[in-house]
């Protein structure tokens, strides 16, 4: 890549950013005064986009924030996926418009890994009133996640709780394993329809999804998300539609250790 194009993509990671204002201010330290910290949080993005990357896994990247920056913080992260790319975040607590706004998908997880919801946010409120736990008028519907996803040591708190907990469980993988079996039968209603009309072998993406599909749910329907075919079978997708958005084939990890850059 030639400098002028070097330049360019720096130029223009920085204004998908909002970094353009503070382009020529110093990072900053313990010592020197510099840019903000959710600017701090801005430009440890940028570092990694430079390279344009398809795939973003970002730690908590609101942590230590005010509100006003980590809503700037999490504009910057939805601008990056609305450009084509995947944004895969864990976020604590997040503000009520952070969540309608900027989240598209949702995983909970309660203690032990084990799933309590995974899918579009959209659906989250339908499904908790299928469990019997419908989101409050006028209230956070991601503090209720969390206050449903939790247990309360206290007393004779401890043993509800767990019930709850157990029982959101259970019925997001009643519920998860019904739509699995839906969606197979659509799958394989498709492949044959393929191989009809087209007379040839089946395409590798469509026959490779179906058939670890159709393992994933006969050996492992008792498993959560957090074991090995399930997450071998969701980084095929991810990284299958690498070819389809033109991106570098690239997964970039942003932790913690990363929000505060260092000058050189």
């Amino acid at each position: 890549m030639s400098r002028k194009s070097k330049i360019a993509r720096a130029e223009e990671v920085m204004k998908m950013l909002g970094l353009d204002l503070c382009a020529d201010n110093l990072v900053g330290g313990e010592l020197l005064k510099g840019i903000s910290g959710g600017e701090k949080r801005r430009l440890s993005l940028a570092v990694q986009m430079i390279n344009d990357p398809a795939i973003l896994i970002v730690d908590e990247p609101t942590s230590g924030l005010d509100a006003l920056t980590a809503n700037n913080v999490m504009t910057a992260l939805n601008d990056i996926a609305r450009s084509g790319r995947t944004i895969i975040l864990s976020i604590h607590q997040p503000r009520s418009d952070i969540y309608v706004d900027k989240l598209d998908n949702i995983i909970l997880l309660v203690k032990g890994g084990q799933v309590a919801y995974a899918g579009p946010r959209t659906e989250v409120g339908p499904t908790l009133a299928s469990a019997g736990y419908p989101i409050p008028p006028l209230y956070n519907p991601a503090d209720w996640l969390l206050d449903l996803a939790s247990v309360d040591l206290r007393g004779d708190q401890e043993t509800a709780t767990r019930q709850r907990v157990a029982k959101l469980v259970e019925h997001w993988a009643g519920a998860h394993r019904e739509k699995q079996e839906l969606d197979l039968k659509d799958k394989e209603e498709d492949l044959l329809q393929v191989g009809v009309q087209e007379d040839k072998f089946t395409p590798m993406w469509i026959a490779l999804p179906l058939i670890v599909e159709r393992g994933d749910s006969k050996q492992f329907s008792g498993l959560g998300y957090n074991n090995s075919p399930s997450l071998g079978y969701y980084f095929y997708y991810f990284i299958s539609d690498l070819s389809m958005v033109h991106r570098e084939d690239k997964i970039v990890l942003v932790t913690s250790k990363k929000w505060s850059p260092q000058l050189q």
